[in-house]
């Protein structure tokens, strides 16, 4: 949209100044839907934490214990949050998304409408019309 707000609008034919809008109208629909699809789908799914081996899943894990000599093997740490940390986060990543859409869908209308939003075709034939009239 930056691009089109510093967009020369007489440089190019009517079409395709049409063609460029609805170019950008497209591709600013296609980014709003993979939007919508992408939101529901984390806070609602359960995140892959691609468990695999050991006929193991992402809510069952079997362990095997090695035998060795004390101290042969190095210590393991692991830290672990509950599944409501990651669902928080997506929460309120959402909700600045739709904070952040707000604002940025008045940035996007001053950019789309820059200058002109659609140039609507020029009828000749009412254009003759209006001038036989007048004769």
């Amino acid at each position: 949209m930056a691009y089109r707000q510093k967009l020369d609008h007489g440089a190019y034919s009517n079409t395709a100044f049409n063609f460029i809008q609805f170019g950008l109208a497209l591709l600013t629909v296609a980014a709003v839907a993979s939007l919508i699809f992408a939101i529901p789908q984390g806070l609602l799914s359960n995140p892959n934490m691609m468990v695999t081996g050991n006929n193991s899943w992402s809510h069952h894990y079997n362990y095997f214990q090695d035998r060795a000599a004390e101290g042969a093997f190095p210590q393991v740490t692991m830290i672990s949050v509950g599944l409501i940390v990651y669902r928080i986060a997506m929460l309120l990543w959402s909700l600045w998304l739709a904070n952040r859409l707000l604002s940025w869908a008045s940035w996007w209308w001053a950019g789309y409408s820059e200058g002109r939003a659609w140039v609507s075709r020029v009828r000749k034939d009412s254009s003759r019309d209006d001038q036989s009239e007048n004769t």
